[in-house]
């Protein structure tokens, strides 16, 4: 199974420069795009996959139906690319030699007869596709933590935000509180001094009462003098 590393503008399009995709959820898009919805400039079909800093192409011969050998491949003038014996049928079955993929005509001498690319071992499908849904999954769980965090703190903000305003609340009551607190002794204040005002009054009328009582008896002594007097 041939392994190549991807290439050209249709990858940085959609993986960006030098083939790597910028974050995981680009790459798993990418992955759906291109593993089951294109085919790129080869002619052939690609089976995409994703490791953290690399994407590798395994390329299938449209013809056959089948992943290329290391050195089986040809390639058309278009650009896309065939098993050898596949587009030799091919064009022996067709009056007028073309590509079977995109229909452009082609001149039978200006096949490249040998393909050869710089391989890497042999990927287990398998172990990618597991590797890729644990990270997946791993991001999934690390979103949904994320997001009850998110909502737990939320929550809290909420919740000392409305024991804020009751606080609040009750400052402005005390503060209401203390005013007319203020008044009320302000008043109270007012009320004293009116009442050691009239204490001053009554004292002062007291002291008039008391002589006023002094007199009336000397009064009364020199009446009952006078009275003795013209008794004799």
């Amino acid at each position: 199974m041939l392994q190549v590393k991807a290439v050209g503008k249709a990858m940085e399009e959609n993986f960006g420069t030098k083939g790597r995709a910028r974050n995981f959820c680009k790459r798993r898009e990418a992955l759906w795009d291109l593993g089951l919805h294109r085919s790129l400039a080869f002619g052939c079909r690609f089976s995409v996959m994703l490791e953290e800093e690399e994407m590798i192409v395994r390329c299938k011969c449209v013809i056959r139906a089948e992943v290329f050998a290391r050195t089986n491949m040809t390639a058309l003038l278009c650009g896309h690319v065939f098993h050898a014996e596949c587009i030799q049928k091919w064009f022996e079955h067709t009056d007028t030699p073309s590509c079977p993929n995109c229909g452009a005509s082609i001149n039978t001498e200006q096949i490249v007869r040998r393909l050869f690319f710089s391989a890497t071992d042999d990927l287990d499908d398998a172990t990618l596709v597991d590797e890729l849904m644990e990270k997946v999954d791993n991001l999934e769980a690390e979103n949904n933590n994320l997001n009850r965090q998110l909502d737990e703190a939320r929550n809290l903000q909420k919740k000392l935000t409305e024991e804020r305003n009751s606080v609040e609340e009750q400052l402005r009551t005390s503060k209401k509180n203390e005013d007319n607190l203020e008044a009320l002794v302000k008043s109270v204040e007012e009320v004293l001094k009116v009442l050691d005002k009239r204490e001053a009054d009554l004292e002062m009328l007291n002291e008039v009462c008391n002589n006023a009582c002094t007199t009336l008896r000397s009064v009364e002594e020199q009446l009952k003098i006078l009275r003795n007097k013209e008794t004799d």
